[in-house]
């Protein structure tokens, strides 16, 4: 009877979107596209031309219809690569022609939401290397994917345990406002739909930031767009 091996990972939550605060689709498009023409993968493209390595989306699977994606963004690095001992013997690692090593972030896109939950891993690549790979393979620069704030890292923000020198929180206009029943952010989320605007950033440069400063507008600037 085979063995089947559970690896945990860490994953990162981000809203995929753009800076005109209109509909991204860049990420689905590529992914479908390469499906529909039979492959598992996207173009690659050189985020830094002074660099020997290529990126690209990779082992591309539709699930459920089209309404999740999964799949590798992967950074091959075509430098000279070494293996070696702890007794200090090292060698060359000979790769096969065209080939380079591939480090990999697994990754699901949930297209109905415009939600990318990312693998992280130190060896791979930060998501701004996926964001500035989507800028090239869609040619829309104006793409972003903003970092959603989990209900523990929000908990941790409003606790007196936060110690801050500077904060910067940004966050769209939600589906469900119930869901933020904290003071202020109900005077944001209010304050957005008042104004017609689509989001909201607010930002706190003091030392200590008080939690009271968090609970409230004080100290803040806040830009609606």
């Amino acid at each position: 009877m085979a063995t089947v091996k559970i690896r945990k990972c860490k994953a990162d939550f981000f809203y995929l979107t753009d800076r005109r605060n209109q509909p991204n689709q860049s990420l689905q498009n590529l992914m479908s596209d390469a499906l529909q023409a039979s492959l598992t993968y996207t173009q690659a493209h050189k985020l830094d031309i002074k660099e020997p390595e290529d990126y690209q989306v990779r082992d591309i699977v539709s699930l459920n219809g089209g309404k999740v994606y999964q799949g590798v963004f992967g950074r091959c690095r075509f430098e000279t690569l070494t293996q070696g001992t702890t007794t200090g013997d090292e060698d060359d690692v000979n790769l096969k022609p065209n080939h380079g090593l591939v480090e990999k972030n697994f990754f699901l896109y949930y297209p109905g939401q415009n939600l990318v939950v990312y693998q992280r891993n130190s060896n791979g690549s930060h998501h701004s290397k996926l964001q500035k790979y989507l800028e090239l393979a869609s040619e829309n620069t104006d793409t972003l994917l903003e970092p959603i704030l989990t209900k523990d890292s929000y908990t941790k923000l409003l606790s007196n345990a936060v110690r801050a020198k500077k904060i910067d929180i940004s966050f769209t206009r939600p589906r469900d406002p119930k869901l933020y029943s904290h003071a202020w952010t109900k005077d944001a989320i209010s304050l957005i739909s008042s104004a017609g605007g689509l989001s909201c950033s607010r930002n706190y440069q003091r030392w200590p930031i008080p939690y009271q400063a968090l609970q409230s507008n004080e100290g803040c600037c806040c830009n609606i767009s």
